[in-house]
């Protein structure tokens, strides 16, 4: 049975939020990380990320967009200036 659309959770992946909480702590990550912005990233938020994204899994989507008004995780956010590059399909050389 469909369920209506306002009763639908959103469409986040709360495995793609525990992957990057576990990528955040990785050696290759940190070591980029501060390559570009010389410190180590804190990793705030991303495992938060992961408790509010199965949080939203049981509420409705109106509830559950209100909840992640301002987080990291919502999905009405503009996405990070750093967010410039489109992956390919085929390598360009």
């Amino acid at each position: 049975m469909d369920k209506p659309e306002s009763e639908t959770p959103l469409d986040i992946s709360c495995a793609q939020c525990l992957d990057d909480a576990f990528k955040c702590i990785t050696v290759g990550y940190q070591m980029s990380y501060f390559y570009r912005n010389g410190e180590l990233d804190r990793c705030n938020g991303r495992w938060t990320d992961i408790l509010r994204c199965f949080r939203i899994k049981a509420m409705k989507e109106d509830a559950a967009k209100e909840y992640l008004k301002g987080t990291n995780i919502d999905p009405e956010r503009e996405p990070h200036v750093a967010s410039v590059w489109n992956l390919k399909e085929r390598p360009g050389w």
